[in-house]
């Protein structure tokens, strides 16, 4: 790989820490179902749009992203 592909994936993976991070910042009651998911993105892309990857498909990218983290409605 060349240093200029690993400085493109060091800062992707540090993008999708950083988007991870956020949503586990939200309180829980926020993160329990797809609809909260899409909250967040609109959020995001408020409040943090240098997060929201370029391209199509972004949308579903943050999605992958924090659907290990969704928590049961208590």
């Amino acid at each position: 790989m060349s240093q200029r592909s690993d400085n493109l994936r060091r800062k992707a993976d540090e993008r999708d820490r950083r988007i991870v991070e956020r949503w586990l910042d939200r309180p829980r009651a926020q993160r329990t179902s797809d609809e909260d998911v899409l909250a967040f993105y609109a959020w995001l892309n408020d409040h943090d749009p240098s997060l929201i990857p370029l391209g199509g498909g972004s949308y579903q990218h943050v999605r992958t992203l924090v659907t290990p983290h969704i928590v049961e409605k208590r």
